[in-house]
């Protein structure tokens, strides 16, 4: 029994997979939480750890891997992976669920591709089709943009509810939404399209717990992958 282990800045995502297959999966802010759930499945012979997240929250993994006696393996990014080559004159100071939704890109479609990870950030980063990857942006998530109203602008109350439209808003909140999500959409779309001048089928990949919102960006080109991070673990740790 294998578990893989996204720990993020807001959240911790997992999956347990045994020979059969993907068993179960969740998404929870502590892996104390997880390892609950992990647990009555059966005890993990391995975890496969992907984190840029809080150190507390790593050593809780590594806690309970020392408590069910089985191997950690946490992946770091680096000059060559996958099939690819990472664009950073210091690898390892690229987020390592970056390097890893690409490195997992690159396995399903081998060729030229925007990979958008929708997260509290949204990174978004290009890949030829050679696998030479040229860098990458990273721009604040929705909600990180409509809080920065909040805390911007007295006058501006929002409610918890998120409208996932990119219509003119016909209220305040309407109109921060909405303007947030298309902000986001019309970003990934022009670096797609700047890919496009040089590789004519370059597509668009987005993860991320907000990557759905992104969608459609372009119906044929864009591909909405779940586990883009997790599937680049089962890549580097075969």
């Amino acid at each position: 029994m294998i578990v893989d282990v996204d720990v993020g800045n807001t959240r911790v995502k997992w999956r347990v997979s045994h020979d059969s297959g993907v068993n179960i999966h969740g998404v929870h802010k502590t892996f104390d939480d997880a390892a609950r759930e992990i647990g009555v499945q059966g005890v993990p012979t391995r975890i496969r750890l992907s984190s840029v997240g809080n150190a507390s929250v790593t050593r809780g993994v590594e806690t309970a891997a020392a408590h069910w006696g089985c191997i950690v393996q946490k992946a770091q990014t680096t000059k060559n992976a996958g099939g690819i080559t990472c664009g950073y004159e210091q690898p390892e100071s690229m987020g390592v669920d970056r390097w890893l939704a690409l490195i997992a890109a690159w396995q399903q479609y081998q060729g030229a591709c925007v990979v958008v990870d929708a997260g509290s950030a949204v990174t978004i980063d290009v890949l030829d089709s050679v696998g030479q990857h040229h860098g990458g942006y990273i721009v604040p998530g929705v909600m990180m943009m409509r809080n920065s109203l909040l805390g911007g602008t007295a006058k501006i109350l929002l409610s918890e509810g998120f409208r996932r439209e990119v219509t003119p808003g016909v209220s305040t909140q309407e109109a921060v939404d909405h303007g947030a999500l298309l902000m986001l959409r019309s970003f990934v779309e022009a670096v797609h399209e700047e890919l496009l001048c040089s590789e004519a089928n370059a597509k668009i990949f987005v993860t991320g717990g907000d990557g759905e919102s992104l969608l459609p960006l372009k119906d044929r080109e864009a591909v909405y992958c779940k586990d883009l991070v997790l599937d680049g673990l089962a890549v580097v740790f075969p």
